[in-house]
């Protein structure tokens, strides 16, 4: 008898997947044809990819955001990655800035960071940064 059972409860399940399957859309399909969004990244090396002596008194970067090519209104991201002399990621860091004008100051702290040689990459995500405008300081 229960052999039985089990050969008519098999038949009867998977034609019940096969006619739920059937019928069933994702609404993932109909959502992922909405706008996409375009970023613009940008990236460099501080030093040229050559490793930089930090010492934990200096504790912050700073530089300068460039938005002239940038819609109004709009911010940008600054990250800036500390990597070992194995090139193992150690650290990061980012400022958010907003475009309030054409050229905008930033500043991301450094938290933690030991006293070492890093080689340090910096991203700039929907805004531009000049390389010679980016500094190690020490910020009260």
């Amino acid at each position: 008898m229960m052999k039985l059972k089990k050969r008519m409860l098999v038949p009867i399940m998977s034609m019940g997947v096969l006619f739920s399957s059937a019928f069933y859309h994702p609404i993932q399909q109909e959502i992922s044809a909405e706008t996409a969004v375009q970023v613009s990244t940008n990236e460099f090396w501080l030093s040229d990819g050559n490793p930089i002596k930090y010492h934990p008194y200096f504790n912050s970067f700073i530089g300068i955001a460039d938005f002239s090519s940038t819609p109004e209104h709009s911010s940008g991201q600054i990250i800036f990655e500390f990597y070992d002399l194995k090139g193992d990621l150690v650290y990061s860091t980012s400022a958010t800035v907003s475009n309030a004008s054409t050229y905008q100051p930033f500043l991301a702290p450094i938290k933690g960071v030991e006293e070492g040689s890093y080689s340090v990459k910096v991203k700039s995500i929907d805004v531009k940064v000049d390389p010679a405008s980016v500094k190690i300081s020490h910020v009260n």
